[in-house]
């Protein structure tokens, strides 16, 4: 498996680097996991409102 991250509305994007002790990949965030990052925070910066 090269990557692996969790979603959820009010965490946006999680890295998973590490199941039972077995690294994820490099063992670091992957590029494909970085990406969806930077669009999720981008796309809520623009259509959400501060609470």
């Amino acid at each position: 498996m090269d990557e692996a991250f969790l979603t959820s509305s009010s965490r946006g994007v999680l890295p998973i680097v590490m199941i039972d002790d077995q690294p994820i990949g490099a063992g670091a965030p992957g590029v494909l996991t970085r990406e969806l990052q930077q669009r999720y925070d981008a796309w809520t910066e623009a259509h959400l409102e501060p609470i």
